[in-house]
């Protein structure tokens, strides 16, 4: 990456006057995806973890639409984007104001942008796709550039409306595989509380005490009825003929990671 991260710092932050404290930061994980999956109830649990700094705002989707001239207005710069996490990150490690570069501060922060893994707005004039007929260079060639140890997560759900393998894909030719997590929304509301460990572990966050967790467990899910509406709306005719067309397209899914789980047999 361009930068010189704070080795203090669990999250990527870096001395800087692009802010008034003196520090930017940038995320140390991303919610890329995707719309309707369950990222809201992430975005709440993740954030009763003592570890985890809220945001000022919980997507910013600068990364695939802001950071460009004429996107609805101004391009935002990267100033712009760091003011979202560095000034909760700085008051998270220095409460009374007084940074201490000796201590270890592990707290960390994310972006939620759904659009991060998928949408290529204005691609054409990324420096590397000029005179190309679809983009070389992508979302996720950028989040690699500024932190190379990205933790990326992707929240999915029976696809009968897109083709996750096509854009986890693209992620996992530029990040590792252990540092991109998947988690299905179906596992995710029958195990919330488990699911929601086995993702500290994945953030190499501490496992919460049994009363937090207990906390985390009686949180009402934000979105799943709109979810079972959505999917309430569907025959069964027609759920079995897009189940048929993505079967092979799950296929490729579950050889991309692994994991038979997401040929979505169990349904």
């Amino acid at each position: 990456g361009p930068f010189y991260f704070l080795p203090n710092m669990w999250s990527p932050c870096w001395k800087s006057d692009l802010t008034k404290e003196g520090v930017a930061c940038l995320p140390y994980f991303y919610v890329a995806g995707f719309p309707k999956c369950g990222t809201t109830d992430l975005y709440v649990l993740l954030s009763i973890h003592p570890q985890v700094v809220r945001p000022v705002a919980k997507e910013t989707h600068w990364v695939a639409r802001h950071r460009f001239v004429g996107y609805n207005g101004r391009n935002k710069t990267l100033k712009d984007y760091v003011e979202n996490f560095s000034p909760v990150m700085y008051r998270a490690v220095s409460p009374n104001s007084t940074y201490r570069a000796d201590l270890l501060n592990p707290q960390i922060t994310g972006d939620y942008s759904v659009t991060t893994a998928y949408e290529h707005l204005r691609w054409e004039t990324i420096p590397g796709n000029q005179w190309c007929d679809e983009p070389l260079i992508l979302n996720a060639d950028l989040v690699r550039h500024m932190n190379p140890r990205a933790k990326i997560i992707f929240t999915v759900r029976n696809p009968t409306t897109s083709l996750y393998h096509v854009f986890i894909e693209d992620w996992l030719k530029r990040f590792p595989r252990d540092q991109i997590y998947v988690v299905r929304l179906e596992d995710w509301a029958l195990n919330p509380v488990e699911e929601l460990v086995r993702l500290f572990k994945f953030l190499e966050l501490d496992v919460p005490s049994r009363e937090l967790i207990e906390v985390m467990r009686h949180r009402v899910p934000a979105n799943y009825g709109e979810v079972a509406k959505d999917q309430g709306l569907m025959s069964n005719h027609t759920k079995a003929v897009l189940d048929s067309f993505f079967r092979p397209f799950n296929a490729r899914l579950a050889q991309l990671l692994g994991n038979r789980k997401f040929l979505w047999e169990d349904e």
